[in-house]
């Protein structure tokens, strides 16, 4: 049984006051209010008990935010920073005063990087954080990343292959990523602004561009770095987890996405015997840039320049260098199929002169082509499913990859042959 003081009292029904018959409400139009705070329907008990179950709430609000106040800065409950913005970057890089700060375009991938003009210079700032909210096992492995790009954009630099000098950070740093601790695993990196345009604006001629990005692969791939077997670029997912994917599209209410996937898994399944025996029989591995598509190559004054190291990785030097004569001879850079024999024999031609490691001049040479175009459009089929917290702009975009590999890998898997014949 309730105790006395919550229990409602039985209530009368009143046809009318006690002061003579007028109902107990103002009457339309009347003027009268009822006392502030009062509800016509509750009674004194009940709003006793309402008393003491705010009472109640109050204290256990309180408590629970003593309790978080307690909790250390890594927890979840904490709130997260915003990104290190233009001047907090410039006082710890020792940039000078900012005057200008505006985002880099990306052509239609979402821009995560900024220009920034200071009273030393013209620098270029890129953004990122350890983790994420749900995968803080991310941290681990992006440390490593960060290293390894770190020891060979370094050695690069030392060896005067033509790049956009990096900055190096103040401490705490990870590779060339300043890390405060404060930060809540914001991170920052700067290079020195390079005055140019990509390749996907400036137009070099195609024979002259294939000779010098053989040349400069080859260089790359003679460094004396050590090789980060974590960083193997190579790794393929097995068949079960393709199929597994196309079952999940399947279920979404997006007969387009179910398309597009079952039409990569085609490709998986009829490159599965040539990527096992590429793996089989692969050279041995050196450390690459591993993006030297025309987006970071720059046209300046000076000659070219090649950015971007940020996915520098472990991989066969000379599926680096095949891979990279056929998307370079690609008429579109989002497919590459149709390629200009003309471009792919120049530079697999200045990458054997200027010293490269060469390997099988067969179709195995783009097995490192297949599994590099398979593993990025697994990424934009995760994206796409909702496995990854990303933003809007980069489901979008990852959707957007994600059509153009359905209709473009089956014809790169073609022309695999034809491609192997221009590499002798």
């Amino acid at each position: 049984m309730r105790p006395a003081w919550c229990r409602p009292r039985r209530r009368r029904r009143h046809r009318g006051s006690r002061n003579g018959g007028a109902h107990n409400r103002a009457a339309p139009g009347s003027s009268a209010r009822r006392a502030p705070g009062k509800h016509p329907r509750v009674g004194w008990a009940t709003r006793s008990y309402l008393v003491h179950v705010r009472q109640y709430a109050r204290r256990l609000r309180s408590k629970l935010h003593a309790e978080i106040a307690s909790l250390p800065e890594h927890s979840a409950w904490h709130t997260p920073r915003m990104p290190l913005n233009a001047v907090q970057v410039a006082d710890a890089f020792g940039l000078g005063s900012v005057l200008e700060d505006r985002p880099l375009a990306n052509g239609d991938r979402p821009a995560v990087t900024r220009v920034v003009s200071t009273t030393n210079g013209r620098w270029v700032v890129k953004h990122d954080r350890l983790g994420s909210a749900g995968r803080l096992d991310l941290s681990t492995w992006q440390r490593g990343k960060a290293w390894t790009v770190h020891r060979l954009e370094s050695a690069a630099a030392a060896a005067g292959i033509p790049m956009a000098q990096p900055v190096q950070p103040p401490e705490p740093s990870v590779g060339f990523w300043y890390a405060p601790p404060d930060s809540d695993g914001e991170l920052a990196r700067v290079t020195e602004w390079v005055e140019g345009r990509d390749l996907r604006e400036a137009r070099v001629p195609d024979e002259e561009l294939a000779t010098w990005l053989g040349g400069v692969l080859a260089r790359i791939a003679q460094l004396d770095v050590a090789v980060d077997e974590d960083a193997d670029a190579s790794s393929v997912f097995p068949l079960d987890e393709w199929r597994g994917w196309v079952r999940e599209a399947e279920s979404k209410a997006d007969p387009a996405l179910a398309r597009a996937a079952h039409a990569v898994l085609g490709v998986v399944e009829d490159s599965a015997d040539l990527v096992a025996e590429a793996l089989r029989n692969r050279p041995a591995l050196t450390m690459t840039h591993g993006d030297a598509a025309p987006a970071n190559i720059l046209a300046t004054p000076s000659g070219l320049v090649l950015i971007d190291w940020e996915s520098a990785t472990a991989d066969v030097a000379w599926w680096d260098a095949a891979s990279n004569a056929v998307r370079l001879a690609a008429p579109d850079e989002r497919s590459i199929a149709g390629g200009d024999p003309r471009i792919i024999r120049a530079l697999i031609g200045s990458y054997r002169d200027a010293g490269g490691p060469a390997g099988p001049a067969d179709a195995t040479a783009f097995g490192g082509l297949l599994i590099g175009h398979l593993s990025f459009t697994a990424w934009c089929l995760w994206v796409a499913l909702g496995h990854r917290d990303e933003s809007a702009e980069q489901v979008a975009f990852c959707t957007r990859s994600l059509f153009d590999s359905a209709e473009h890998l089956p014809r790169i898997l073609r022309e695999l042959d034809d491609w192997a014949r221009l590499l002798a």
